[in-house]
């Protein structure tokens, strides 16, 4: 039971010293790139995928360009995505903060299947509202 307890105790402790070691602030990313956003903190844009409708082609919708992210925080990894609909996200493993996207205006859609155009993006650690 003693053990419980302790190891209970740590975990509340890592989660609480993780609230009060990030700060706001904005990190720009580029596909593969990873930004340190505290003490054992970090997150990487894994990948970017644009479903968004080519130039002179009749599309059913609209599309969206989906940003995945891997976020790495106290030995646990959160996998999520962001986009222009779904710009915010709370993770689990750091308590107090949410992640924002900013990816300011998109490179035009293209009608090949190469890659998109470098893009970078910038991800904003905000405090949440207590």
């Amino acid at each position: 039971m003693r053990y419980l307890i302790l190891c209970a105790s740590l975990l509340a402790t890592t989660i609480v010293h993780a609230q009060d070691t990030l700060q706001e602030a904005r990190y720009p990313l580029d596909k593969g790139a990873t930004a340190v956003l505290g003490p054992d903190v970090q997150v990487t844009l894994e990948s970017i995928n644009d479903s968004r409708c080519p130039p002179n082609v009749m599309c059913v919708r609209k599309g969206n360009i989906d940003y995945h992210f891997i976020l790495r925080a106290h030995g646990r990894a959160e996998s999520f995505t962001l986009n222009t609909d779904t710009p915010r996200y709370t993770p689990a493993a750091v308590s107090g903060v949410s992640l924002v996207l900013d990816a300011g205006p998109p490179p035009s859609p293209t009608r090949d299947e190469g890659p998109l155009p470098t893009q970078t993006i910038h991800l904003q650690v905000v405090r949440q509202q207590q």
